[in-house]
């Protein structure tokens, strides 16, 4: 079967004042505000599919003591979809039986988290693989669908393309301006500064994924909300929890790394209408996210068993940020960025610098990490009581 999961985000409400331990997430909902998850739900009712498929949302909020009000709330907006989905939630109560579980089952319960964008996209993996889906196709809050999505999800998943298993397959994202190309600054393809060209890069990806023929074409991009997993990925693959950023490419990275393709459908179309960006520090969180993957791609060239990617073959994005270079193009751009909001989330760029080094000497946490995910879930699917409980999410 078919899960179609969607994480959702969440804080306090409009006035609440942030807490420096809050969870960093581009745009949280506001509990007393306007959500954008029922016009998602309202288009996944809309879905003609040949098959019966489950819609799954994960519920996360910045802050632990905020969980219990943000999964009330989801629980709320989901009532009157439950005559027309299959729909369940998965949030802090889950969170903890699965942990329970786990320790009973001899792992670590940290394992599993609602604490950043890896480790949600985590538990979107767990709960179907406990319930051996068919396929996940990943979406997020802020989407559309039409009403052919669920069934082109799996057009092309587990065949054979261009001498290749079809592992994944990443979609596109379709703005409100248009276009299948993120905007670009003007001034921005002239600039010499490698980070000032991020979305250049990748616009010149996109490009070259265009011009390649035919509707499935390799790639070196995947959007977190719109994959789509095979059971070969999700019992083998999972997010890398250190990654705060930028974790859907980084899980293409990892599947390389581990020898599983991800291939781009052109005609599996999201539209994308993201509210506007409240997420402090973006720059960067994206300097210590490549630091820290040029360092695991290093590791995994000498770790047996994986294979050996390189910058080139992932560029120009995300490759081009991968290279020797790349703390040299940061200190620059570090030092040009102009401030948004509290001067507190803000690091100086030589500490942006020390994080990324200090995250990076701890890379090879994740292919210990890959060992105990391979391990927990054909573990926990033999958990009849949890995986009951689980599937009870959708009653």
């Amino acid at each position: 079967m078919l899960y179609i999961v969607i994480p959702t985000y969440w804080t306090g409400d409009k006035y609440r004042t942030p807490l420096k331990e809050d969870l960093i997430f581009d745009h949280p909902t506001p509990l007393d505000g306007k959500d954008t998850l029922s016009a998602t739900l309202n288009s996944l009712c809309a879905i003609r599919s040949r098959a019966p498929f489950r819609v799954m949302i994960v519920t996360a909020a910045v802050h632990p003591e905020l969980g219990a009000a943000a999964e009330e709330k989801v629980d709320s907006l989901l009532k009157p979809y439950r005559e027309k989905l299959s729909v369940g939630q998965f949030s802090y109560g889950a969170l903890e039986r699965s942990r329970r579980a786990l320790k009973e089952a001899g792992f670590e319960p940290a394992s599993l988290s609602l604490e950043g964008y890896s480790a949600i996209r985590n538990c979107q993996l767990f709960a179907p693989a406990l319930l051996e889906a068919g396929r996940i196709a990943a979406i997020d809050d802020d989407e559309l669908v039409a009403p052919d999505f669920a069934d082109r999800t799996g057009d092309f998943l587990g065949t054979e393309n261009k001498g290749m298993r079809v592992d994944g397959v990443a979609g596109r994202y379709y703005y409100e301006w248009g276009s299948f190309y993120v905007k670009e600054a003007e001034g921005d393809r002239e600039a010499e500064g490698l980070f000032r060209r991020k979305q250049v890069f990748q616009n010149d990806s996109y490009r070259r994924f265009d011009s390649l023929a035919g509707r499935l074409v390799p790639t070196t991009i995947t959007l977190g909300g719109n994959m789509v997993f095979s059971p070969e990925l999700y019992n083998n693959i999972p997010f890398d929890p250190l990654v705060t950023r930028g974790e859907d490419i980084d899980y293409l990275i990892n599947s390389r790394l581990y020898g599983y393709n991800w291939m781009m459908d052109k005609e599996l179309r999201i539209d994308h209408f993201p509210p506007p960006c409240r997420s402090k520090a973006k720059l960067q969180e994206d300097v210590i996210r490549f630091v820290y993957e040029r360092e695991k791609l290093r590791l995994a060239a000498g770790h047996p068993g994986l294979k050996a990617v390189t910058a080139e073959e992932l560029a120009p994005y995300p490759g081009n940020f991968l290279k020797d270079d790349l703390e040299a193009e940061a200190l620059q751009a570090l030092a040009a960025r102009r401030m948004e909001g509290n001067e507190e989330y803000y690091l100086s760029p030589e500490e942006v610098l020390a994080t990324g080094a200090r995250r990076a000497a701890k890379a090879s946490a994740y292919f210990d990490y890959v060992k105990v995910w391979r391990a927990m879930i054909p573990a926990l699917r033999k958990n009849r009581e949890l995986c009951h409980d689980l599937d009870g999410l959708f009653s």
